[in-house]
């Protein structure tokens, strides 16, 4: 079985990667998985290939993902605010 070069995870996760870190609004982006400690962060972003890809013949197939982290305020209240202005920065 031939291998499409195109189809690199890795290449298809660093594209990723260099698009959001043009976002002026976003600070703390990660590839592959969280970092082991979100201390000094109140919000980061990880960007990941989550399946392999899967060959069309014509054009490949794979699910990313764009999960965005966001520190509580104090008492367990979700920062609302926050997640959505990374996801409208993410969007536009």
């Amino acid at each position: 079985m031939a291998v499409n070069t195109q189809y690199d995870i890795v290449k298809i996760e660093t594209d990723l990667f260099n698009e959001l870190d043009k976002i002026s609004t976003i600070t703390n982006l990660f590839v592959g998985s969280r970092p082991e400690s979100s201390d000094g962060m109140d919000d980061f972003i990880v960007v990941k290939v989550n399946t392999q890809m899967t060959d069309k013949l014509a054009y490949g197939q794979c699910i990313t993902s764009i999960q965005l982290f966001v520190r509580n305020y104090t008492g367990g209240i979700r920062n609302s605010a926050r997640i959505s202005a990374l996801f409208q920065a993410i969007i536009a």
